[in-house]
């Protein structure tokens, strides 16, 4: 498996960027490679964090303007949310199989030219959860 390229979002507005070789979602950490090779893997410990999102790249492209909201002809590929974090972002996107007793769940965004291919919300992160 090859590692993916992630960023970490803490719960206090801390951010990390690195590889994950494995992600458990139900595990209390994973190690991340830092994006700055050489370094000692950092021990992420998931009751600190809001999001861990896997990325196309770690700069992203700041003259793309990312669509943040579903259209109504987008297909139905699950369903479609809004989630609110504990810092006030709101963000939308698909869900599937979503179970609040879990430790977390993973987000489509609405927009296929996104540089976020899914987000991993951490549910003690998330305040509201509710369908668009």
């Amino acid at each position: 498996m090859r590692p993916m390229k992630v960023v970490v979002r803490y719960k206090d507005g801390r951010i990390a960027k690195g590889y994950i070789d494995r992600f458990d979602a139900e595990g209390p950490f994973f190690h991340l490679d830092k994006e700055s090779a050489g370094g000692l893997p950092l021990w992420m410990g998931m009751d600190e964090l809001k999001a861990v999102f896997l990325v196309k790249t770690f700069e992203g492209n700041p003259d793309y303007n990312e669509r943040k909201v579903f259209y109504k002809s987008d297909r139905d590929l699950g369903r479609k949310v809004q989630v609110e974090f504990v810092d006030g972002e709101m963000m939308q996107g698909t869900i599937v199989g979503y179970d609040a007793q879990r430790s977390g769940f993973f987000l489509i965004p609405p927009d296929p030219g996104s540089n976020n291919i899914s987000i991993f919300a951490i549910s003690r992160a998330v305040i509201n959860l509710h369908d668009v």
